[in-house]
């Protein structure tokens, strides 16, 4: 004999209205009680993160330490900066401050192919040194991004 879904709600004991707005109820809290978890404050970051965001000094020891290729004139810092910035505090570099803005259609150009061909020991190296630069501003219960 085939359950109707009568028979199956009366063996459950439960309404498939009920069932369902419990299942619902759930996915909904799940991923909020996680967030709720590892919330980053990125209007805090904002206020913090300053110029000293990745100097060159620490560009060029990363980049030899990591067998990467650091560029010519400044450029691939610039968007590595950049890129840090957007990671960091959640926010659009039209937003950011002057330094860290990209005025022109040539630097956004080339922001753009930073972090297209970014490759994983790049975007390694960044997320450790985020993640060094959050811990250096006190800031070691938060995620990167």
């Amino acid at each position: 004999m085939r359950s109707t879904p009568g028979r199956l709600h009366s063996r459950l004991g439960t309404s498939v209205p009920t069932r369902s707005r419990r299942l619902t109820t759930l996915t909904h809290q799940l991923p909020n009680r996680r967030c709720r978890q590892h919330r980053s404050d990125y209007q805090g970051r904002r206020q913090v993160i300053g110029p000293n965001l990745l100097p060159d000094r620490i560009w060029r020891a990363l980049c030899r330490d990591k067998d990467l290729e650091g560029g010519v004139g400044g450029a691939k810092l610039r968007a590595a900066r950049c890129y840090l910035y957007t990671t960091l505090t959640g926010t659009s570099l039209y937003q950011a401050p002057i330094p860290l803005s990209l005025p022109s259609n040539a630097l956004r150009m080339h922001y753009e192919s930073f972090v297209f061909h970014m490759n994983d020991r790049l975007a390694g190296a960044l997320a450790d040194y985020a993640h060094g630069y959050l811990t250096d501003l006190g800031i070691s219960d938060e995620h990167v991004s």
